[in-house]
């Protein structure tokens, strides 16, 4: 988990992000929400849960957490790829789901590109 802790900070650094630390986020409803990882960019505030495995319930837990704080919400498996129905829950809930290996492709230009649909920027906590 330190390792991808790592890497999300150095591809966010290089894709000009700024990295928050401690990673929390203060939610509609008053709640300081805690991620692994949290970054912004000038658009939007990208939360990022790693698990080392993702079933129905973490993509709920970081559903939650996605409602709550208008964070853009992505779950990085260290296990890889989760099962289909789980994928499909994840989609479902606009929640991306990246396996170690596809952090970096993440962070490329034509990604950011296409997510780029301008949300609102979460309260970072202070």
């Amino acid at each position: 988990m330190y390792f991808e802790r790592l890497v999300l900070e150095i591809q966010s650094n290089n894709a000009g992000w700024k990295t928050v630390k401690p990673p929390f986020v203060d939610g509609i409803s008053g709640i300081a929400h805690k991620f692994s990882f949290l970054a912004t960019d000038d658009a939007c505030t990208y939360g990022f849960d790693i698990y080392n495995d993702v079933s129905e319930e973490e993509v709920l837990r970081t559903y939650m957490k996605r409602m709550d704080t208008k964070a853009l919400a992505v779950i990085v498996s260290l296990s890889g790829r989760p099962k289909m129905e789980v994928a499909r829950l994840a989609d479902q809930y606009g929640i991306t789901i990246l396996g170690p290996g596809d952090i970096e492709q993440f962070f490329s230009m034509d990604s950011i590109e296409q997510r780029s649909a301008q949300r609102p920027l979460a309260k970072v906590s202070e």
